[in-house]
């Protein structure tokens, strides 16, 4: 008996062989059709596309020499570019993605798949948020001193500074984990996380901090059902309503701590709604045809002033992460926060005006910059998630000191490793913690 690959190829052959010739001739047209159809759609764009979600790295061309030729980087750069060009070149992925996803509930990275078709992003995942090194402890609590110098600095001018913790849907709502992730959370417990370090390095050195990470686990614990959730399947960050109880928390804290008579705000009712695209980030970020698995019924808040309030309008800057913007859609509201400005990871800045956002524009970066804009603002707050506060600032706490002429510990861009940076007396202690390296 002839092998089974052989079988199969005569067998194709035979039924070909038993189409006339006009099927032959249109199953080739229609074959060399479909080859040309994505060259086609690219320079006609007959198909109506759409941008793949996600964050791409540009393109960039390599110069065809020798050099690159023989370690492949200019062929590497060709592909890509090809690539990146390639008609219906989104409808490809999201096809692939949708199988995968429907015949093995699978999700492709950076997007992983949990019970109920929860989505989870890689860079939030538990392993992400650890303290391993005992450098990277260091690190975190000399920003907590830092942060106590720009504290006072700020005073000294008028402005108040307070740090905002925002969530991790991981940790928050940790049943929803895939499988492999749940059993990694349930191993790390009571290993130091970013988040208990910083935490207590801010306490010691006595900087205002909006716990948001705390508050938003007391919402999933005490809140009745019918209410809106903090986090929802298709989405990276909090919710509408999550990020509004999380904004009108922020407003109470200030004027608590901080002794600001702000405009306080309150969820007064709850519409009837769906997830928007902020909610349905995740799902977009999946890339798969169909997304309506996701789009279940959500309400949204509607938020009004506090009965009786009579707080005044505060000028705001806001900087740190995406999770700036859920917050900005309530503080724009009810001129609560006016002006009210986001820098965005310190390098765009995004203004509110009159409750409306202006086109985000480029930081300069400078002293001159930093002297010039700072005294507009009222209230100053940083913001990053539990699970990347070795970064909090992106470099704003620096600059800002220096354009005030406090020298900032030059030690901190270690990241980690090789000397713990000096730390003040009172956070010495905080470093004796577990395991840690």
């Amino acid at each position: 008996m002839p092998p089974i690959p052989g079988r199969l190829c005569s067998g194709s052959v035979s039924l070909v062989a038993k189409l006339g010739r006009p099927a032959r001739q249109a199953a080739g047209i229609v074959f060399v059709s479909l080859l040309w159809l994505p060259t086609l759609q690219g320079y006609t764009g007959l198909v109506q596309t759409e941008k793949l979600g996600g964050v791409e790295e540009p393109a960039e061309a390599v110069a065809l020499s020798w050099t690159t030729w023989s370690d492949g980087s200019w062929q590497a750069s060709y592909e890509h570019r090809f690539d990146h060009r390639l008609g219906l070149r989104d409808w490809m992925v999201r096809l692939d993605n949708e199988a995968r996803l429907r015949a093995f509930g699978v999700a492709k990275r950076p997007v992983l798949r949990g019970p109920g078709d929860w989505l989870v992003e890689e860079g939030y995942l538990p392993s992400t948020a650890l303290v391993r090194l005992r450098g990277e402890a260091a690190r975190l609590l000399a920003t907590c001193a830092q942060l106590r110098v720009l504290q006072e600095v700020l005073a000294s001018r008028g402005i108040a500074l307070t740090v905002l913790i925002s969530p991790n849907k991981v940790f928050t709502v940790p049943e929803r984990l895939p499988a492999a992730q749940a059993m990694a959370l349930a191993a790390l417990a009571g290993r130091p996380k970013q988040y208990d370090v910083f935490l207590r390095g801010l306490r010691a050195t006595g900087v205002r901090v909006v716990d948001c990470v705390a508050f938003a686990r007391h919402l999933v614990a005490t809140e009745p059902p019918a209410m809106p959730p903090m986090f929802v399947a298709s989405g990276i960050h909090w919710t509408n309503y999550g990020a509004a109880r999380c904004a009108i928390h922020l407003l109470d804290e200030l004027e608590r701590t901080a002794g600001l008579d702000v405009r306080n705000l309150a969820v007064a009712a709850i519409d009837p709604g769906a997830p928007d695209g902020g909610e349905m980030d995740m799902a977009h970020l999946a890339n798969v045809v169909d997304t309506t698995r996701w789009r279940t019924p959500l309400g949204q808040p509607v938020v009004a002033l506090r009965p009786g309030d009579q707080g005044r309008t505060v000028a705001m800057l806001m900087v740190g992460t995406s999770f700036l913007w859920g917050l900005t859609s309530t503080l724009k509201l009810h001129a609560v926060a006016d002006p009210l400005s986001v820098y965005y990871y310190d390098r765009t800045r995004t203004d509110f005006v009159g409750g409306d956002s202006r086109p985000p524009i480029s930081l300069e970066r400078t002293a001159d910059e930093v002297l010039r804009e700072l005294p507009r603002y009222d209230v100053v707050v940083i913001e990053a998630s539990e699970g990347a506060l070795l970064d909090l600032g992106n470099g704003f706490i620096e600059r800002v000191l220096r354009a005030f002429d406090v020298e900032p510990d030059s030690t901190l861009g270690l990241f980690g490793y090789g000397e713990v940076p000096p730390l003040p007396s009172v956070l010495e202690g905080l470093l004796d913690w577990g395991d840690l390296r």
